[in-house]
């Protein structure tokens, strides 16, 4: 893996990240694309669509905050031809790189020769744009030797990454060893372990979690509040072992609350009931309980993840970082 060389699309000031569909389990890439000089705007979008097939379309899933798939478009060659109406004629390389953000290094490049004509510079962007084809050979090559290294990188630090997850526990931070774990790709000899860590951690992020909204219900309950404190209840997940207890305080509420109220949380009541009804089913199945737990630690994780970067703004930040070297 070469060292991330000085390219233009991390002189820019944003970037912009595009959500993907998991199509295999934890080898995971972050489509981004930054602003470009020789991209008009009104393009952007079409690019970052194409970015993101180039992912999905070659079994990448997740969410990654270690994984980047982006690029970088340069004009070869722009020529007015003199046809009536004019058209403009395009010669594009759109180079794809795959970067390690931790390490900041280029993971790997392709370069792909486009060509466009049309009336006008858009049209012919867009008609360049389309012969991008996720599927081509050139591009499958491309992501599967970016894939072998992306494994290659977590067999290697897979032990790092767990000693990093059991410390983070050990502090009480069960979300950051979650998030952590969750980047581990399913090829590592260590997995087992790792599934096994992030269902226990994944149970016990959910009962911090609950802890914090029965105390807020309590509060809630406390002043009369009724409808506040059961908004808060009816979410307790029926994996928690706060579970019984806002139960307890459903029923408690229901006896002190007229039919007509109780009538108007009727919908969140059953669907309490029904989460309650599954939860027996899937505890009567032991790997089933097993595989809901850990589905569920993988949820958890990538939803912590973005909120993360949402709070941090790591993104503005790697830009930032990048533009100081």
């Amino acid at each position: 893996m070469t060292k991330l060389r000085s390219i233009s699309i991390w002189i820019l000031w944003l970037f912009l990240p595009v959500q993907i569909l998991a199509q295999e389990r934890n080898i995971a890439i972050t489509p981004l694309l930054a602003e470009q000089e020789n991209v008009p705007k009104e393009l952007y979008a079409t690019l970052q669509q194409k970015l993101l097939q180039v992912a999905t379309n070659n079994g990448y899933g997740a969410y990654s905050q270690d994984f980047i798939l982006t690029a970088q478009v340069s004009v070869l060659e722009k020529e007015a031809i003199p046809t009536v109406p004019p058209q403009i004629k395009l010669q594009l390389e759109v180079t794809f790189y795959v970067i390690n953000r931790p390490e900041q290094i280029i993971v790997a490049e392709k370069s792909v020769i486009i060509n466009g004509m049309g009336k006008s510079e858009n049209r012919a962007y867009t008609e360049a744009f389309k012969q991008l084809n996720p599927r081509k050979p050139e591009i499958r090559s491309f992501m599967a030797n970016a894939r072998e290294k992306i494994v290659e990188y977590y067999i290697d630090r897979t032990p790092a990454l767990i000693a990093k997850a059991e410390s983070l526990a050990k502090r009480g931070d069960s979300q950051g060893a979650l998030i952590v774990l969750s980047a581990i790709p399913e090829s590592v000899s260590e997995y087992p372990y790792v599934c096994e860590l992030m269902s226990q951690l994944y149970l016990k992020a959910l009962d911090e979690d609950c802890a914090i909204v029965l105390q807020k219900a309590k509060r809630e309950l406390a002043v009369k509040n009724y409808d506040e404190a059961l908004d808060l209840l009816v979410t307790i997940d029926p994996s928690s072992t706060h579970f019984t207890t806002a139960g307890q305080m459903i029923d408690s509420i229901r006896q002190s609350i007229s039919a007509e109220e109780q009538q108007r949380h009727e919908e969140e009541l059953l669907k309490r009931q029904q989460e309650i009804e599954r939860a027996e089913r899937i505890r009567a199945d032991e790997v089933m309980l097993k595989k809901m737990q850990l589905e569920a630690s993988y949820k958890y994780a990538e939803a912590k993840v973005r909120q993360k970067e949402l709070e941090t703004a790591w993104l503005l930040q790697l830009l930032r970082e990048s533009l100081n070297q």
